[in-house]
């Protein structure tokens, strides 16, 4: 079954549409859970597709000029796991004991971008 949604496999997984599903991170499917009432529940893990951040304009970071903007995605996992990476390049600082979810509002340094 093809979906082109994100949201769509956890839907049709709550109505009994399919019987299973597996295209997400456990934060991702708890937000969903939380957010939308759904009664589903983890029975394995996979994996986790790698996150990276993509250029046109610059072939490193150092080439990064300050003031320079960077999109990040806008649901709250994979905005986590975007400023996680970007804190591990250094262009943020995030407050200490964030987890797995920071967002915006727990960016404490912001010297590049």
């Amino acid at each position: 079954m093809t979906f082109n949604d994100y949201v769509l496999p956890n839907e049709a997984l709550s109505k009994g549409d399919i019987d299973a599903n597996a295209f997400q991170h456990k934060p991702y499917l708890d937000q969903q859970i939380k957010d939308r009432g759904y009664k589903l529940v983890s029975v394995g893990k996979t994996f986790v597709y790698p996150i990276a951040g993509y250029s046109k304009k610059i072939k490193s970071l150092d080439e990064l000029k300050d003031g320079s903007q960077v999109a990040v995605p806008n649901d709250p996992t994979n905005l986590g796991r975007s400023l996680l990476l970007l804190q591990k390049v250094g262009l943020i600082k995030l407050k200490d004991g964030v987890g797995l979810l920071p967002t915006s509002l727990d960016i404490v340094e912001n010297p590049k971008i």
